[in-house]
């Protein structure tokens, strides 16, 4: 399935850069200048806008003249900058993925694959299968709403229910995927209309009912879903605790992008959801692991593992599994339980206001007074 690239006043060099990892990774892409590019954004899907942010808002204004195309709401964005000080002033702009200029190519491709994932995990994800399935939907004031699916997919399902339902609303919901699979979980409202249709999107799925999902809409589907990417290879882990972990990486994923980890250590090989909570272009990604006890016990494994195996560093792939495009949508949870002890990962909650070197320095800081939870 293919996706499309815009490229909006780039130079030639960066232009040419890009064009050529685009080919590789098989992405149509064209060129235009700033002029031109709203009329790029009329009735045509753009997957991948690649733009200039050294003038943060005029950045900003064509990421979210882009978005509000009704073709490309998801679109990624991938900001240049010169000025390593407007890194922060891209991603508050909409940018997904920073690189700087003049450009890298290792740099760059590494951060276009790991775009190319996320588009195609995207894809997937908002694949929908038409249905007609009762839901209950229930509420703060509201029990038991019964209310029609009319489709489904991995990210969420459209509902019409006997009563509107009210944007950022959230509700429990209730149905059961034929046979005989019960589904319970938390969604929050994304849009509404007056009439009780409604958009619903899944906020704690658990890994389980997340397979049964998949599985159920691969088997149901009119035709095949998107194929999931391959996982992507090239990071490093740096320091580790219970509740999260730092990755070096040239191609951190954007921040609030839910990630499968695997962890491997010859026959020893585990998986961790988590979402990312920092980046630092070209050079890291900081997750915040999933709270549940489940979890917890395969961090203490691997954080056993690892002590028992000094110097030893864990083969690390990543997988994206979605990314929150929305407006006033929290980021994804797990039913996140209180980590406000774990050092890495308050230190990884207050990262806004920390520049790469104050984050690293806190961070080998850390390694001193904890080197059980570290692998640096």
């Amino acid at each position: 399935m293919k996706f499309h690239a815009l490229m909006v006043s780039l130079d030639d060099a960066a232009a040419g850069m890009l064009a050529q990892i685009f080919d590789d990774l098989l992405l149509d892409h064209e060129r235009c200048s700033l002029s031109e590019a709203q009329s790029k954004f009329d009735g045509k899907r753009i997957d991948l806008l690649a733009l200039h942010f050294d003038d943060v808002s005029v950045g900003e204004s064509l990421i979210a003249a882009l978005r509000r195309s009704s073709m490309s709401k998801t679109a990624i964005a991938l900001g240049l900058v010169s000025d390593p000080s407007k890194v922060t002033g891209a991603f508050g702009g909409g940018a997904n993925f920073v690189l700087y200029q003049p450009l890298c190519a290792d740099n760059a491709r590494a951060s276009l694959r790991a775009a190319a994932a996320l588009l195609q995990r995207e894809r997937r994800r908002q694949f929908r299968v038409p249905v007609q399935l009762a839901v209950s939907l229930t509420s703060e004031g509201i029990s038991d709403l019964e209310g029609i699916m009319l489709d489904l997919s991995e990210g969420g399902m459209d509902v019409l229910a006997a009563q509107a339902l009210q944007r950022g609303q959230m509700m429990e919901v209730n149905f059961r995927l034929p046979p005989a699979t019960d589904i319970v979980t938390r969604t929050q409202v994304v849009w509404a209309n007056a009439n009780g249709q409604s958009g619903l999107q899944f906020v704690n799925l658990s890994e389980a009912q997340s397979r049964q999902l998949s599985c159920w809409l691969g088997t149901n589907a009119p035709q095949s879903p998107p194929d999931d990417p391959e996982p992507l290879s090239e990071y490093t882990l740096s320091d580790l605790s219970l509740g999260g972990c730092y990755i070096e990486t040239l191609a951190p994923f954007p921040k609030s992008t839910r990630i499968d980890i695997c962890f491997r250590i010859s026959e020893f090989e585990i998986h961790l959801d988590g979402t990312v909570r920092l980046v630092y272009p070209s050079h890291g990604m900081g997750v915040e692991f999933t709270a549940n006890p489940e979890q917890k016990e395969l961090v203490s494994s691997l954080i056993d593992r690892l002590s028992g195996h000094p110097g030893v560093k864990p083969d690390v792939l990543v997988w994206p599994k979605g990314l929150n495009f929305r407006e006033g949508v929290s980021p994804h949870s797990s039913g996140q339980q209180d980590q406000t002890s774990d050092e890495l990962v308050q230190l990884l909650s207050a990262s806004s206001s920390l520049s790469q070197d104050e984050f690293l320095f806190e961070l080998r800081r850390q390694r001193i007074s904890q080197p059980e939870v570290t692998t640096a």
